[in-house]
């Protein structure tokens, strides 16, 4: 069962190791560790790996890689560029359980979605039950900080998603390129039926 504060290791662990923080979090209850790769993340894997290992069975781990290529949040990739980009994808995949050094992450994440159509790919899906298959990874999620209200719709009609960490605030929806509240924006009370929509559908 997880915990319901998350220890987000990206910016506290990437400049060096920090097992003071890691256990004082996990003495405390915190059982889930998010983190990320090492192309945006500097070395905060490798500096999570020795506690990701002891701990291994008492910790839900997370990973994550942004989608390559140059795809916006408004393109149409064709199929053969969303093919490329599961690809990477999934050698990102590769490079995280080598510098986490595990074989196995709970969950990864395709990090910063803002496209709705690369969410919704069959390409990255296929590449995601390959890796499930091969026993790398156990559930699919994304992290979205712009476009985040139709990645997530977008999300959520695939019926794929386990795990979503979206750009929101009391105030509404956020955006990270402005970092305010897109204007228009309803305030989160009013957004709870698109939440339990994502809720209800697992």
């Amino acid at each position: 069962e997880a915990s319901r504060l998350v220890f987000g290791c990206g910016a506290s662990l990437s400049g060096r190791a920090r097992e003071d923080l890691l256990e004082t979090a996990f003495d405390a209850g915190v059982n889930v560790f998010d983190v990320g790769y090492k192309h945006y993340y500097d070395d905060a894997e490798k500096h999570l790996g020795p506690f990701a290992r002891r701990r291994r069975d008492d910790i839900f781990l997370i990973s994550k890689a942004i989608v390559p290529g140059d795809i916006g949040p408004d393109d149409d990739p064709p199929a053969a560029e969303l093919r490329r980009a599961a690809d990477g994808w999934s050698a990102l995949l590769d490079e995280s359980l080598t510098e986490l050094g595990v074989d196995h992450v709970d969950a990864y994440y395709l990090m910063a979605s803002n496209n709705p159509r690369v969410v919704a790919s069959e390409e990255i899906h296929r590449a995601f039950e390959r890796a499930r298959a091969a026993g790398k990874v156990s559930h699919l999620g994304l992290s979205t900080h712009q476009n985040a209200e139709r990645v997530l719709s977008a999300a959520v009609d695939t019926g794929r998603f386990d795990l979503a960490m979206v750009a929101i605030t009391p105030g509404g929806w956020y955006d990270w390129e402005t970092r305010e509240v897109l204007p228009g924006s309803p305030p989160m009370k009013d957004l709870r039926p698109q939440l339990e929509r994502a809720r209800a559908t697992g």
